[in-house]
């Protein structure tokens, strides 16, 4: 009577035990399921995983997609790029961490998608998880932005009217060319403004009263003046001009040469398409930042201050780096030192991920693109850069990045991620000659424990076992679960001999230890040291004939 209690007990334990895996796993679908991000696991190509965020990009039930191939989406022109991508990284080949590609959904639409691949084992095989953001809403606010600068700049040109600015000192620094037709003149006639002044003096009708003009708003910055300048050819213009003004001080004047009819028109057209772009600007879901070289910020919309829960003056003439960008992000990257490196090489961060932090403190993740902004001497002025929130995609990354590289039941590293840090490893003593210990172990008469008391009390023993490894394991050492009862760990910079001596005395703290219900356990390894030549093959299956010699010679025992 006794026995059949104790089983039925142990059935009620494997049951609840059970129950709370289905819950957990459970738990982790629903958050996929419902991620704002579209999810995608390929296998060989084909979609084993998708959630329904996926399979809303492309328009079709996900039922229909799973086990389809990908490639039929991408496309045409994206489709190697994108192909090259995925083998290289299934193959652990150099791979881009994130990248942007086209695809058509069943309609033949294009939409633009943001992709950040990871490489993982899906159902036992290698496998990509990907993260998909779809961009083409901010692709098509770049095109529009890129089209509006382009026509501002042009519509400049194409005015029937001269334009040049100048700086305090009279240099110009923009002019068009119905400017030097003006004067009759070339480019390098006006890269010394004292010349050109003395050239075009020459072609005025009037030219004392021509530089006593000039004069009086040198000196008078602050003034705008208007009239007409009679050449000797006869040809007369309507000319204004108006002082310039960067963060409220005056920094040069602009000269206007031209039909005041013309000026009218010319004025209210840009002033449309500039109230347009603004608008646009202002209302677009994501956050549009404009910002100096040395960090200043000149703009944000409406978006941005709600988002970094500022008020636009509070951060309008602001450093980004005394604001919204913290000295250093959960990981202890410098952010400050890549702001340095934005203006520096501005080219290398066209697409950047980082961290940013709010008013009050809170830190989020956002997806940017910066595009820099030059003058007509090819010097950086300005980066315009447009901020998507990817914070919740950041966290569920996460998430899963931990399901994918650590042991559910103990909570250390799992085989996957071991084996890919072994390889690392083995490379920096090919190229360094660093060298370092491995040790492969179990736990003697597992099967028994299990047998005797039930998996439940097994499972506990192997976390016990961890823990207590872990506790006289130095911070630098790796540590996995290679197999079942089976565990992995490796000992950079030390030599075999004192490692074996640190294994040794945790071989005994085990020992010694009286493990609840179970009583005490012991177990057996095999401890070896790398070898020139080694493979990450070589070397397990070393270590793996020591332990089966630790077996043999009758257990609780480390041979090396």
């Amino acid at each position: 009577m006794g026995d059949k209690t104790t089983e039925i007990k142990k059935l009620k334990e494997e049951i609840e035990r059970l129950k709370k895996i289905i819950e957990e796993k459970e738990r982790y679908k629903t958050i996929v399921e419902n991620a704002g991000e579209a999810i995608v696991i390929l296998q060989g190509g084909y979609m084993k995983f998708l959630n329904p965020k996926a399979a809303s990009l492309v328009g079709l039930p996900k039922e229909k997609l799973l086990n389809s191939t990908f490639e039929q989406f991408i496309h045409p022109e994206d489709k190697e790029m994108v192909l090259r991508n995925y083998v290289n990284r299934l193959q652990g080949k150099p791979a881009p961490e994130s990248y942007s590609f086209r695809i058509r959904d069943v309609n033949l639409q294009t939409k633009w998608l943001q992709i950040r691949p990871v490489r993982i084992i899906y159902e036992g095989k290698p496998a990509i998880l990907n993260f998909f953001i779809d961009i083409t809403k901010q692709k098509e606010l770049e095109k529009i932005l890129e089209k509006t600068n382009s026509i501002l700049r042009w519509t400049i040109e194409s005015l029937s009217d001269a334009i040049v600015v100048v700086d305090l000192n009279f240099n110009i620094i923009l002019y068009n060319q119905n400017f030097l037709k003006i004067w009759n003149l070339k480019d390098e006639d006006v890269e010394d403004s004292s010349e050109f002044i003395r050239k075009a003096s020459t072609q005025v009708k009037y030219e004392k009263a021509f530089l006593k003009r000039i004069e009086d708003l040198r000196k008078n910055i602050f003034a705008s003046g208007k009239g007409k300048l009679i050449l000797k050819n006869d040809k007369v213009y309507e000319w204004y001009s108006i002082p310039f003004m960067v963060h409220d001080k005056v920094s040069g004047r602009i000269w206007h040469l031209k039909d005041i009819t013309e000026k009218i028109q010319a004025e209210a057209t840009l002033r449309e398409r500039e109230k347009n772009y603004r608008e646009l600007v202002e209302n677009v879901n994501s956050i549009v930042l404009r910002w100096k070289p040395d960090g200043t910020i000149t703009f944000i919309n409406r978006y941005g201050e709600k988002f970094f829960e500022y008020k636009r003056k509070e951060l309008i003439g602001k450093n980004v780096c005394e604001t919204i960008v913290p000295h250093c992000d959960s990981e202890g990257k410098n952010l400050h030192e890549m702001i340095t490196k934005i203006t520096k090489e501005p080219y290398k961060y066209l697409n950047n991920e980082n961290e940013n932090v709010t008013k009050t403190g809170k830190r989020v993740w956002i997806l940017w693109k910066n595009r820099p902004v030059y003058d007509s001497k090819n010097n950086l002025v300005e980066i315009l850069s447009i901020g998507h929130d990817i914070t919740e995609k950041k966290l569920l990354e996460e998430k899963l990045m931990k399901l994918a590289t650590t042991d559910g039941l103990t909570g250390i590293f799992n085989r996957v991620k071991f084996e890919e840090i072994l390889e690392e490893r083995l490379s920096k003593f090919q190229l360094h000659g660093s060298k370092f210990c491995l040790l492969l172990f179990d736990i003697d008469n597992f099967k028994n424990i299990n047998d005797t008391f039930g998996h439940h009390k097994g499972d506990q023993v192997l976390k016990e076992v961890v823990n207590t490894f872990n506790q006289n394991i130095r911070e630098k050492d790796i540590f996995a679960r290679w197999g079942g009862e089976e565990f992995i760990a490796l000992f950079p910079d030390l030599d075999l001999k004192n490692c074996f001596l640190l294994v040794d005395e945790i071989r005994e703290v085990i020992a010694n230890t009286k493990f609840d219900t179970v009583g005490r356990i012991t177990i057996s390894g095999g401890l070896t040291e790398v070898k020139d030549g080694d493979s990450s093959i070589s070397i397990v299956r070393r270590a793996d004939h020591l332990l089966y010699e630790a077996k043999r010679s009758g257990k609780n025992v480390i041979k090396y």
